[in-house]
């Protein structure tokens, strides 16, 4: 997901110091890409750490914080600092049907003793967004995603006050 926002930087680079190699890139969840290199169906691939990799060689790409976000002109915006239990009265835009990214999400519910009020699961991360924006409910995505939307007032940071911040590392995964 945030991998998308980084990446083509980080393959424009690549590609100037080893012109010769030719990169066919795919995109998928943290899950299928894991499964596509435990089969050797790729080389490498790019996950979040919430991804179970113990089975493989990594490198750390980058960091990213995973942030809860409502529209401009949610009543949540104006107080910035809320508990996950005030957001989980909200509907939850979830961000995929990937197994490891939503038992990461509920997992920081569960820290609290509460229940999220998932009212739709998208596949893509600007589909989720653009939800979002159009007042259909919260989501909670990497920061990395939304630095465009947070520029342009669409979007508002929450700091939740009830869990330590969510920090992810992105990691090159390999066998």
């Amino acid at each position: 997901s945030s991998t998308v926002y980084v990446l083509p930087e980080l393959l424009y680079k690549f590609r100037l110091a080893h012109p010769h190699i030719d990169v066919i890139l795919r995109t998928a969840g943290g899950d299928e890409i894991r499964d596509q290199v435990k089969r050797n169906q790729v080389d490498l691939g790019i996950v979040g750490s919430h991804v179970p990799i113990s089975e493989f060689a990594t490198v750390p790409l980058f960091q990213d914080r995973i942030v809860p976000f409502v529209h401009a002109k949610h009543p949540l915006a104006k107080k910035r600092r809320v508990t996950f239990a005030e957001l989980a009265r909200e509907p939850l835009i979830q961000l995929g049907t990937w197994r490891s990214w939503q038992n990461y999400v509920l997992s920081i519910f569960r820290q609290v003793g509460a229940t999220p009020q998932i009212s739709l699961q998208l596949d893509s991360i600007d589909a989720v967004k653009r939800m979002v924006e159009r007042g259909l409910g919260f989501t909670i995505i990497p920061h990395t995603a939304a630095r465009e939307e947070i520029r342009e007032g669409k979007l508002v940071m929450i700091v939740p006050t009830d869990v330590p911040q969510m920090i992810r590392q992105v990691l090159m995964i390999h066998r």
